[in-house]
């Protein structure tokens, strides 16, 4: 549990059926929760409204930046291969359809556990490697190793040092960490 003297964010590691009862419960009901990657946050009522209609918003433009089509297995489909004659020239249904090669959920599976297992094994570190890595790499604007130098009063170098030995650690971190916790 962490208190800031603002607010108090505790946090609680459930499965998704305990997750289910929770919300189906009497304890459940008039609570919101906003759903981030894997991680399931409780809000108020317009936090959600807002998180909501930002999500549907995004999901729509997706459908047509993705240029997706969601087409069922049963679903029969007509070519004109392009005659004058007006005569369908190929029935295809759903089951002809090829999956797109450029779409491997498989690896986007796997990357978003990779991604959740990283931010997880960050958080675990102390405030001035945090610091480090989330100038380095995470940050909005990234930072160069001779500009957190100057930052800290300390050589190049010793910035180098520091960041391969955080590396270190958090690579030590994931690769201890059993994905069924992610």
């Amino acid at each position: 549990m962490v208190n800031d003297g603002s607010h108090t964010d505790e946090r609680v590691k459930v499965t998704g059926a305990q997750f289910h009862a929770l919300v189906n419960s009497p304890d459940g009901a008039g609570r919101y929760f906003m759903h981030l990657d894997n991680i399931v946050i409780e809000c108020s009522e317009e936090e959600y409204k807002k998180w909501k209609a930002a999500k549907n918003h995004s999901d729509y433009l997706w459908g047509f930046e993705s240029g997706a089509a969601v087409v069922p297995l049963d679903a029969v489909l007509s070519a004109d291969g392009g005659s004058d004659d007006g005569e369908v020239d190929e029935v295809i249904t759903g089951q002809d359809v090829t999956a797109d090669e450029n779409h491997n959920t498989e690896k986007m599976a796997f990357d978003n556990i990779e991604i959740e297992s990283l931010r997880a094994a960050v958080s675990t570190l102390p405030g001035e490697d945090k610091w480090l890595i989330e100038r380095l790499f995470l940050g909005d604007r990234r930072v160069a190793q001779r500009e957190i130098a100057a930052t800290l009063g300390i050589s190049q170098q010793a910035v180098a040092k520091r960041k391969a030995k955080v590396l270190a650690t958090l690579k030590a971190r994931m690769e201890g960490q059993d994905c069924a916790n992610v």
